[in-house]
């Protein structure tokens, strides 16, 4: 049995021949990757107090507020008002940057309804300011710009939108009185 040498690259027809899978694993393995992130969701709703714990995203806001997105270019810089937020997610620093960045922005796409908005676009896609202009004149759009690593070992996203999003009940995290008052 030939075993894939993770030190070696993927380009090549010879490397590639230990990772090739029929339709079927691949689906077996995505139905369990599903199932693990659902679980790791289901888990982190239920120890940060979130309920129903099977039915919430799994995303609490953690801020929103006006700010300028500003992006540098080669001979420019360009800027346009937006509404900034930033979202702890159901993942823990025991998943690594990338994998949580995958993970989030597949997450992101599938939230897109209830965010009301039409793309979700990776700030790395935007290359140069006629595509900045494009982003923040058309439509309404979020804009992932990265990663941070929260005190309790959680990651949230940082999110630009060119348009007041409306933020779901899923994504709030209403604090229960605990004094009994209203």
């Amino acid at each position: 049995m030939k075993y894939l040498d993770k030190n070696k690259s993927l380009c090549s027809k010879e490397n590639a021949e230990y990772v090739l899978m029929s339709a079927d694993e691949y689906s077996v393995l995505q139905f369990s990757l599903d199932q693990l992130k659902r679980v790791n969701r289901e888990r982190q709703n239920a120890s940060r107090g979130l309920t129903p714990k099977k039915e919430r995203s799994g995303y609490i806001l953690l801020s929103y507020d006006s700010n300028t997105f500003k992006m540098s270019f080669q001979k420019n810089t360009a800027s346009s008002p937006a509404r900034r937020l930033l979202l702890e997610t159901p993942y823990t620093i025991k998943v690594s940057y990338d994998a949580a960045k995958n993970f989030i922005m597949e997450d992101l796409e599938k939230l897109k309804d209830q965010l009301q908005c039409d793309e979700i676009i990776d700030k790395k896609d935007i290359k140069n300011s006629e595509k900045f202009i494009e982003v923040f004149e058309e439509n309404d759009n979020i804009i992932y710009s990265g990663l941070e690593l929260q005190r309790g070992g959680t990651w949230a996203v940082r999110l630009y939108a060119n348009y007041s999003v409306v933020i779901p009940e899923d994504m709030i995290n209403f604090k229960e009185d605990k004094k009994g008052g209203e």
